[in-house]
């Protein structure tokens, strides 16, 4: 497996911006999920992720989330 430490000087030598990239990266699962769970799920710090979402104009301000015993039914009503 290729670690963080080999591919970082090749990148940089590519003239790719990494710290943009990465800003860039998390900018769209802030506005697909809420900051804690993508926090959770990437291993950002979840006030990064709340800032993200803050300046990208997101709307996951508060959420419910499932407990194991939350049941969502499928039948449509009538």
């Amino acid at each position: 497996m290729v670690g963080e430490a080999a591919l970082l000087p090749l990148i940089r030598a590519l003239g790719v911006p990494v710290a943009t990239t990465r800003t860039a990266s998390l900018r769209q699962p802030v506005l697909q999920a809420p900051a804690p769970v993508v926090a959770k799920a990437l291993g950002f710090h979840y006030v990064m992720t709340h800032r993200h979402n803050f300046e990208t104009g997101g709307t996951w301000k508060t959420y419910a989330p499932r407990g194991p015993r939350t049941v969502i039914s499928t039948r449509a009503s009538t």
